[in-house]
């Protein structure tokens, strides 16, 4: 039996990250992983999913030119050598993990690794067993993805997002159950890939985090970019014919597809129902309990990432495992959950931090808001198309709240309401930044400039 002062339990974008931050803190840290580095962000979600979305708006960008006459030629996407190219990416990542860790001297055993006690972990690699004492505990084992009853995954054509992003050919009619930001990802990469896609959400609105007016104005270019959607909705029933699936939903609308991905978010992994008799506390949903600093119920056990239920991103988890090190060493840090920015690789682009206006009503918070367009700027006049904008919700002091962007590069302008948000600076410091002209990034000039009464091109919209 070897000693450690910590053993971390998943090796995903929350796991390794924590591992090497308490061994940078002088910790003598192991790491398990019986899959492979890097977790589900590196080898079946975030990066795989990315290199999709980016390879068929290049695909489809080059067709767009050629239909308009402006590029002579015929383009077909090879999905073969996509993958090909996606493993050799990942296989990349995994090696940089790997040095990672040999560089700040974390120990990694490959093999399935159980919290047994308190201060216990039993490793099985397949081979042989062993058993590590430990002080400390992370556990970072994620998530898996949720299945309905009347659709359970089979391997064959009912699919998850992991199937999605290795399939054998470019499905010609595709259906998406799940209106959320998995299946509008990949929904809309494979339709820009020449698929059919259908969109069947049982709520009243896609992406039901968000405020109503930023998802109906990506439903609008959903829809103008060819994806059928169905609101209010559930598949009834399904059965099979030969390879193609047909299904009946509840609006009494049928279809025949080849695929069904379903997208309806993510479940605790079975093994957290067993740490409970450790007495670590799950929250309704089966998820693993933890304060704003990581901790566990159980004294020297925390738990990082997926394992902690939603949002399931994975900066959140590398945040969180490193504010777990920090506590771990008694640096008491903690993590602000509002000022955790969710980016959606949709066209156009979606993405949010801190509190949206309904959920501000819901609070019984008196708010005022503001929507700047993209078309106000010089950027998004020279390249933007309309109904793009920035929503800034913030109180009676000119206090930003939160911050929703429906438009391009969406995903990378959140990342400044993150900085925005997390001064102490007033709005009318903020409102001093010089931003380059012509960027998109100008737009916050206008939303503080704007909340501070000193607006320039700012125009109210309803």
């Amino acid at each position: 039996m070897k000693n450690y002062d910590a053993v971390v339990i998943g090796a995903g974008p929350g796991g390794y990250v924590s591992a090497i931050r308490l061994a940078q803190l002088g910790f003598k840290t192991l790491l398990v992983e019986k899959h492979e580095l890097g977790g589900e962000c590196t080898n079946y979600g975030c990066i795989p999913s990315k290199l999709l979305i980016d390879y068929s708006t290049k695909i489809y960008n080059v067709k767009e030119l050629i239909k308009h006459g402006l590029v002579n030629g015929n383009i077909e996407p090879s999905i073969l050598q996509l993958w090909s190219k996606k493993d050799a990416i990942i296989r990349r990542l995994r090696e940089g993990i790997s040095y990672l860790l040999k560089t700040n001297k974390v120990d990694l055993i490959k093999g399935e690794g159980k919290l047994v006690d308190v201060n216990k972990v039993v490793i099985n690699d397949g081979v042989c067993t062993r058993s590590i004492e430990t002080k400390y505990v992370v556990l970072a084992m994620g998530s898996m993805p949720a299945q309905l009853e009347v659709l359970p995954f089979d391997g064959r054509r009912i699919i998850s997002f992991k199937e999605a992003l290795s399939l054998d050919n470019i499905p010609k009619r595709l259906m998406v159950v799940g209106g959320g930001a998995i299946g509008l990802e990949l929904g809309l990469a494979y339709a820009k890939l020449g698929s059919e896609i259908i969109i069947v959400e049982i709520l009243d609105q896609l992406l039901p985090n968000v405020d109503k007016d930023i998802s109906s104005t990506l439903k609008r270019s959903l829809e103008m970019q060819g994806l059928k959607i169905h609101l209010n909705t559930s598949v009834e029933s399904y059965e099979y014919d030969n390879n193609d699936v047909k299904i009946r939903l509840s609006n009494g609308e049928k279809y025949i597809v080849d695929y069904v991905l379903v997208a309806v978010g993510k479940t605790p992994i079975k093994e957290v129902y067993q740490l409970e008799r450790l007495g670590i506390k799950l929250t309704s949903k089966g998820f693993i309990k933890v304060d704003e600093r990581q901790k566990t119920s159980v004294e020297g056990i925390f738990a990082v990432g997926d394992i902690t239920g939603p949002p399931f991103l994975a900066h959140r988890a590398s945040a969180q495992g490193i504010i777990c090190a920090e506590n771990i060493a008694s640096h008491e840090c903690t993590i602000d959950e509002k000022l955790v920015p969710i980016g959606i690789f949709t066209e156009p682009e979606v993405a949010m931090i801190g509190l949206t206006e309904a959920e501000a009503v819901k609070n019984g918070i008196n708010v005022n808001v503001i929507k700047i367009p993209y078309m106000s700027i010089g950027k998004g006049s020279i390249e933007t198309k309309r109904n793009t904008f920035i929503k800034v919700i913030y109180n009676g002091a000119g206090v930003i709240l939160g911050i929703q962007i429906v438009g391009p590069l969406a995903t990378e302008l959140i990342n400044y309401a993150s900085i925005l948000m997390s001064t102490k600076n007033t709005i009318d410091e903020l409102s001093r930044i010089i931003f380059v002209h012509p960027t998109y990034s100008e737009i916050y000039s206008e939303a503080i400039k704007s909340i501070a009464g000193k607006g320039i091109h700012y125009v109210k919209i309803s």
